[in-house]
Protein backbone atom coordinates (compact mmCIF):
# COMPACT_ATOMS: atom_id res chain seq x y z
CA UNK A 1 0.00 0.00 0.00
CA UNK A 2 1.27 3.27 -0.72
CA UNK A 3 1.61 6.22 1.65
CA UNK A 4 1.56 9.93 1.17
CA UNK A 5 2.23 12.54 3.42
CA UNK A 6 -0.68 14.62 4.19
CA UNK A 7 0.19 17.73 1.97
CA UNK A 8 0.40 15.60 -1.22
CA UNK A 9 -2.81 14.33 -0.39
CA UNK A 10 -4.27 17.75 -0.50
CA UNK A 11 -2.89 18.35 -3.79
CA UNK A 12 -4.00 15.12 -5.29
CA UNK A 13 -7.06 15.97 -4.30
CA UNK A 14 -7.49 19.51 -5.44
CA UNK A 15 -6.44 18.44 -8.57
CA UNK A 16 -8.86 15.78 -9.06
CA UNK A 17 -11.80 18.14 -7.93
CA UNK A 18 -10.57 20.40 -10.79
CA UNK A 19 -10.55 17.43 -13.63
CA UNK A 20 -13.68 16.83 -12.00
CA UNK A 21 -14.87 20.39 -12.94
CA UNK A 22 -13.12 20.39 -16.04
CA UNK A 23 -15.35 16.95 -17.20
CA UNK A 24 -12.05 14.89 -17.32
CA UNK A 25 -13.40 12.67 -14.73
CA UNK A 26 -17.08 11.37 -13.99
CA UNK A 27 -18.22 11.29 -17.84
CA UNK A 28 -20.84 9.04 -18.56
CA UNK A 29 -19.82 8.89 -22.29
CA UNK A 30 -16.55 6.92 -21.53
CA UNK A 31 -14.85 4.47 -19.37
CA UNK A 32 -17.58 2.89 -17.69
CA UNK A 33 -16.43 -0.17 -15.73
CA UNK A 34 -16.67 -2.88 -18.38
CA UNK A 35 -17.05 -6.63 -16.47
CA UNK A 36 -14.08 -8.78 -17.44
CA UNK A 37 -14.91 -12.04 -15.30
CA UNK A 38 -17.39 -13.66 -13.11
CA UNK A 39 -16.26 -16.46 -10.32
CA UNK A 40 -18.61 -18.35 -8.61
CA UNK A 41 -17.94 -18.73 -5.00
CA UNK A 42 -21.43 -19.28 -3.24
CA UNK A 43 -21.33 -19.23 0.68
CA UNK A 44 -21.86 -15.21 0.83
CA UNK A 45 -18.44 -13.76 0.18
CA UNK A 46 -18.15 -10.90 2.07
CA UNK A 47 -14.07 -9.80 1.14
CA UNK A 48 -11.32 -9.75 -1.42
CA UNK A 49 -7.48 -9.17 -0.60
CA UNK A 50 -4.72 -9.84 -3.19
CA UNK A 51 -1.61 -11.69 -1.77
CA UNK A 52 1.16 -10.36 -3.65
CA UNK A 53 4.11 -12.93 -2.13
CA UNK A 54 2.31 -16.02 -3.18
CA UNK A 55 0.40 -14.02 -6.26
CA UNK A 56 -3.50 -15.11 -5.07
CA UNK A 57 -6.42 -13.63 -3.93
CA UNK A 58 -7.88 -14.41 -0.23
CA UNK A 59 -12.15 -14.68 -0.04
CA UNK A 60 -14.09 -14.33 2.87
CA UNK A 61 -17.50 -16.49 2.67
CA UNK A 62 -19.44 -15.77 5.58
CA UNK A 63 -21.67 -18.43 4.53
CA UNK A 64 -25.32 -17.47 5.84
CA UNK A 65 -26.77 -20.78 5.87
CA UNK A 66 -24.38 -22.04 8.76
CA UNK A 67 -23.37 -19.37 11.37
CA UNK A 68 -21.77 -20.49 14.07
CA UNK A 69 -18.69 -22.37 12.67
CA UNK A 70 -19.70 -22.50 8.28
CA UNK A 71 -17.63 -19.40 7.33
CA UNK A 72 -14.66 -20.08 5.43
CA UNK A 73 -11.42 -18.41 3.62
CA UNK A 74 -11.07 -19.32 -0.24
CA UNK A 75 -8.13 -18.89 -2.29
CA UNK A 76 -8.56 -18.00 -6.08
CA UNK A 77 -5.46 -17.67 -8.61
CA UNK A 78 -3.91 -14.57 -10.36
CA UNK A 79 -6.52 -15.12 -13.04
CA UNK A 80 -9.27 -15.93 -11.07
CA UNK A 81 -9.19 -19.94 -11.04
CA UNK A 82 -10.90 -21.16 -7.86
CA UNK A 83 -7.78 -23.03 -6.14
CA UNK A 84 -9.51 -24.16 -2.85
CA UNK A 85 -12.82 -22.81 -1.70
CA UNK A 86 -12.50 -24.14 1.99
CA UNK A 87 -8.60 -23.42 2.64
CA UNK A 88 -9.39 -22.94 6.13
CA UNK A 89 -12.44 -23.67 7.41
CA UNK A 90 -14.62 -23.21 10.62
CA UNK A 91 -15.12 -19.44 11.28
CA UNK A 92 -18.07 -17.74 11.91
CA UNK A 93 -18.65 -14.94 9.74
CA UNK A 94 -15.17 -13.94 8.66
CA UNK A 95 -15.08 -10.49 6.87
CA UNK A 96 -12.46 -7.90 6.05
CA UNK A 97 -8.86 -9.27 5.77
CA UNK A 98 -5.40 -7.75 5.99
CA UNK A 99 -1.96 -9.29 5.63
CA UNK A 100 1.37 -8.91 7.53
CA UNK A 101 4.09 -10.88 6.51
CA UNK A 102 3.38 -14.49 6.18
CA UNK A 103 0.14 -13.92 8.62
CA UNK A 104 -3.64 -13.50 7.41
CA UNK A 105 -5.66 -11.37 9.72
CA UNK A 106 -9.21 -11.83 9.19
CA UNK A 107 -12.27 -9.87 11.25
CA UNK A 108 -14.23 -12.80 12.35
CA UNK A 109 -17.42 -11.45 14.23
CA UNK A 110 -15.69 -11.24 18.45
CA UNK A 111 -12.45 -12.66 17.46
CA UNK A 112 -9.57 -11.43 15.49
CA UNK A 113 -8.21 -14.12 13.96
CA UNK A 114 -4.67 -14.96 12.94
CA UNK A 115 -3.98 -17.32 9.99
CA UNK A 116 -0.50 -18.64 9.36
CA UNK A 117 -0.22 -18.48 5.74
CA UNK A 118 2.27 -21.35 4.71
CA UNK A 119 0.75 -23.89 7.00
CA UNK A 120 -2.99 -22.84 6.47
CA UNK A 121 -3.32 -23.12 10.16
CA UNK A 122 -4.88 -20.73 12.87
CA UNK A 123 -2.55 -19.40 15.26
CA UNK A 124 -4.44 -16.72 16.93
CA UNK A 125 -7.71 -15.41 18.28
CA UNK A 126 -7.92 -12.18 19.61
CA UNK A 127 -11.08 -11.16 21.57
CA UNK A 128 -12.29 -8.32 23.32
CA UNK A 129 -15.26 -8.05 25.93
CA UNK A 130 -16.29 -4.75 24.28
CA UNK A 131 -16.25 -6.13 20.42
CA UNK A 132 -19.79 -7.49 19.20
CA UNK A 133 -18.97 -7.08 15.34
CA UNK A 134 -15.25 -6.82 13.89
CA UNK A 135 -15.73 -5.92 10.39
CA UNK A 136 -12.45 -4.76 8.77
CA UNK A 137 -8.45 -4.19 9.48
CA UNK A 138 -6.26 -1.75 7.78
CA UNK A 139 -2.73 -2.34 8.51
CA UNK A 140 -0.50 0.40 10.17
CA UNK A 141 2.88 1.91 9.53
CA UNK A 142 4.74 0.43 12.74
CA UNK A 143 2.82 -3.46 11.80
CA UNK A 144 -0.24 -2.25 14.08
CA UNK A 145 -3.55 -3.74 12.76
CA UNK A 146 -6.67 -1.61 13.13
CA UNK A 147 -10.02 -3.14 12.84
CA UNK A 148 -13.40 -1.66 12.83
CA UNK A 149 -16.35 -2.26 14.83
CA UNK A 150 -19.80 -1.44 12.85
CA UNK A 151 -22.12 -2.17 16.01
CA UNK A 152 -20.07 -0.24 18.45
CA UNK A 153 -18.83 2.66 16.79
CA UNK A 154 -15.23 1.73 17.72
CA UNK A 155 -12.02 0.98 16.63
CA UNK A 156 -9.76 -1.82 18.24
CA UNK A 157 -6.17 -2.43 17.40
CA UNK A 158 -3.97 -5.21 17.48
CA UNK A 159 -0.36 -4.17 18.75
CA UNK A 160 3.11 -4.92 18.03
CA UNK A 161 3.19 -6.70 20.99
CA UNK A 162 0.45 -9.03 20.56
CA UNK A 163 -2.16 -6.56 22.75
CA UNK A 164 -5.52 -5.81 21.22
CA UNK A 165 -8.19 -4.14 22.49
CA UNK A 166 -10.54 -0.58 22.27
CA UNK A 167 -8.23 1.82 20.44
CA UNK A 168 -11.29 4.36 19.82
CA UNK A 169 -14.66 4.69 20.69
CA UNK A 170 -16.95 7.70 19.06
CA UNK A 171 -20.35 8.10 17.83
CA UNK A 172 -18.79 10.11 14.65
CA UNK A 173 -17.47 7.21 12.95
CA UNK A 174 -20.85 6.25 12.14
CA UNK A 175 -20.87 2.51 12.35
CA UNK A 176 -17.45 1.67 10.43
CA UNK A 177 -17.80 -0.63 7.66
CA UNK A 178 -14.44 -0.47 6.01
CA UNK A 179 -11.09 0.92 6.32
CA UNK A 180 -7.49 1.72 4.96
CA UNK A 181 -4.26 3.23 6.34
CA UNK A 182 -3.29 5.84 3.70
CA UNK A 183 -0.68 8.37 4.71
CA UNK A 184 -1.00 9.44 8.26
CA UNK A 185 -4.67 8.66 8.51
CA UNK A 186 -7.24 5.68 9.12
CA UNK A 187 -9.72 6.30 6.27
CA UNK A 188 -13.17 4.72 7.31
CA UNK A 189 -16.26 4.13 4.90
CA UNK A 190 -19.29 4.17 7.28
CA UNK A 191 -22.30 2.35 7.38
CA UNK A 192 -24.44 4.80 8.62
CA UNK A 193 -26.97 5.20 11.98
CA UNK A 194 -27.76 2.29 13.32
CA UNK A 195 -30.30 1.75 16.20
CA UNK A 196 -29.42 -1.24 17.92
CA UNK A 197 -26.38 -3.58 18.13
CA UNK A 198 -27.91 -6.03 15.87
CA UNK A 199 -27.27 -7.50 12.27
CA UNK A 200 -30.93 -6.64 12.13
CA UNK A 201 -30.16 -3.04 12.91
CA UNK A 202 -27.45 -2.80 10.42
CA UNK A 203 -29.97 -3.81 7.84
CA UNK A 204 -32.44 -1.19 8.71
CA UNK A 205 -29.43 1.62 9.08
CA UNK A 206 -29.96 4.94 7.43
CA UNK A 207 -27.78 5.51 4.65
CA UNK A 208 -25.99 8.34 6.22
CA UNK A 209 -22.03 6.63 6.45
CA UNK A 210 -19.87 9.35 5.03
CA UNK A 211 -15.89 8.94 4.16
CA UNK A 212 -14.13 9.40 7.62
CA UNK A 213 -10.61 10.45 8.47
CA UNK A 214 -9.20 9.21 11.75
CA UNK A 215 -5.30 10.83 12.33
CA UNK A 216 -3.32 8.05 13.33
CA UNK A 217 -0.91 10.41 15.82
CA UNK A 218 -3.99 11.80 18.09
CA UNK A 219 -7.04 10.30 17.04
CA UNK A 220 -9.05 13.31 15.85
CA UNK A 221 -12.04 12.45 13.44
CA UNK A 222 -13.04 14.10 10.68
CA UNK A 223 -16.27 13.20 8.56
CA UNK A 224 -16.42 14.25 5.24
CA UNK A 225 -19.90 14.77 4.90
CA UNK A 226 -20.31 16.50 1.47
CA UNK A 227 -19.57 13.50 -0.56
CA UNK A 228 -21.20 10.32 -1.24
CA UNK A 229 -23.36 8.85 1.68
CA UNK A 230 -24.58 5.61 1.46
CA UNK A 231 -24.38 2.60 3.53
CA UNK A 232 -20.99 2.35 2.65
CA UNK A 233 -18.67 -0.95 3.00
CA UNK A 234 -15.31 -1.36 1.15
CA UNK A 235 -12.84 1.26 0.47
CA UNK A 236 -9.44 0.98 -1.74
CA UNK A 237 -6.86 3.72 -2.83
CA UNK A 238 -6.85 4.48 -6.70
CA UNK A 239 -2.99 4.82 -6.57
CA UNK A 240 -3.62 8.67 -7.71
CA UNK A 241 -4.97 10.48 -4.10
CA UNK A 242 -8.26 8.67 -4.57
CA UNK A 243 -10.18 6.13 -3.21
CA UNK A 244 -12.82 3.49 -4.14
CA UNK A 245 -15.87 2.79 -2.16
CA UNK A 246 -18.25 0.61 -2.39
CA UNK A 247 -21.66 1.06 -1.22
CA UNK A 248 -23.55 -2.30 -0.02
CA UNK A 249 -27.16 -1.26 -0.51
CA UNK A 250 -27.45 0.54 -3.48
CA UNK A 251 -24.88 -1.71 -4.93
CA UNK A 252 -22.74 0.94 -6.26
CA UNK A 253 -19.56 2.01 -6.22
CA UNK A 254 -18.44 5.72 -5.74
CA UNK A 255 -14.24 7.22 -6.72
CA UNK A 256 -13.76 10.00 -4.05
CA UNK A 257 -11.05 12.16 -3.08
CA UNK A 258 -9.15 11.82 0.55
CA UNK A 259 -11.29 14.82 1.08
CA UNK A 260 -14.59 12.83 0.35
CA UNK A 261 -15.35 14.89 -2.97
CA UNK A 262 -17.23 12.70 -5.18
CA UNK A 263 -15.40 12.10 -8.76
CA UNK A 264 -17.56 9.57 -10.26
CA UNK A 265 -20.65 6.80 -9.55
CA UNK A 266 -20.76 3.79 -11.14
CA UNK A 267 -24.09 2.38 -10.99
CA UNK A 268 -23.52 -1.27 -11.51
CA UNK A 269 -26.71 -2.61 -11.73
CA UNK A 270 -27.18 -0.35 -14.85
CA UNK A 271 -23.83 -1.70 -15.91
CA UNK A 272 -23.99 -5.36 -15.61
CA UNK A 273 -28.24 -4.62 -16.57
CA UNK A 274 -29.67 -6.04 -13.51
CA UNK A 275 -32.30 -5.06 -11.60
CA UNK A 276 -29.95 -4.79 -8.57
CA UNK A 277 -26.54 -5.44 -7.23
CA UNK A 278 -27.61 -4.85 -3.46
CA UNK A 279 -24.58 -6.46 -1.49
CA UNK A 280 -21.81 -5.69 -3.01
CA UNK A 281 -19.23 -5.88 -0.20
CA UNK A 282 -15.70 -5.21 0.68
CA UNK A 283 -13.61 -4.55 -2.79
CA UNK A 284 -10.01 -4.74 -3.85
CA UNK A 285 -8.55 -2.50 -6.51
CA UNK A 286 -5.29 -3.91 -8.24
CA UNK A 287 -3.79 -0.75 -9.55
CA UNK A 288 -0.91 -2.59 -12.25
CA UNK A 289 -4.38 -4.15 -14.00
CA UNK A 290 -6.74 -1.14 -13.24
CA UNK A 291 -9.30 -3.66 -11.97
CA UNK A 292 -11.99 -3.79 -9.39
CA UNK A 293 -13.01 -7.23 -7.23
CA UNK A 294 -16.18 -7.23 -6.30
CA UNK A 295 -17.23 -9.87 -3.79
CA UNK A 296 -21.35 -10.08 -4.47
CA UNK A 297 -22.59 -10.98 -1.02
CA UNK A 298 -26.21 -12.26 -2.12
CA UNK A 299 -25.19 -13.62 -5.53
CA UNK A 300 -22.27 -15.73 -4.01
CA UNK A 301 -20.26 -14.46 -6.73
CA UNK A 302 -17.08 -12.17 -7.02
CA UNK A 303 -16.97 -9.86 -10.27
CA UNK A 304 -13.92 -8.43 -11.78
CA UNK A 305 -13.99 -5.13 -13.45
CA UNK A 306 -11.66 -2.92 -15.65
CA UNK A 307 -11.49 0.79 -14.97
CA UNK A 308 -8.84 1.69 -17.05
CA UNK A 309 -9.93 5.43 -16.79
CA UNK A 310 -11.70 6.78 -13.68
CA UNK A 311 -14.50 7.61 -15.05
CA UNK A 312 -18.41 6.83 -14.01
CA UNK A 313 -22.10 6.32 -15.03
CA UNK A 314 -24.21 8.73 -13.28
Amino acid sequence: MKRLTGGILIVAGLVAAFMFMRGEIGSNKNGTPKQVLSVTTDKNPEAVLFDKERKQYFVSLLNFKVKTGGGSIAILDEKGGIKDLNWVGGLNQPKGMVISGNKLYVADLTEFVEIDIPSAKVTNKYSSKEAIFLNDPALGPDGSVYVTDSLTDSLFKLGTDGTFGLWLKDERLLSPNGAVVYGDSIYVASWGTTVGTTVKSMLEAKPNGNLVRVKLADKSITVFSKGPAGNLDGIEPDGKGNFYISDWVSGNIFLTTVTGIKLAEYDMAKILGVKSTKGLADIEYMENKKEIWAPMMIDGTVLVFSVSEARGSR
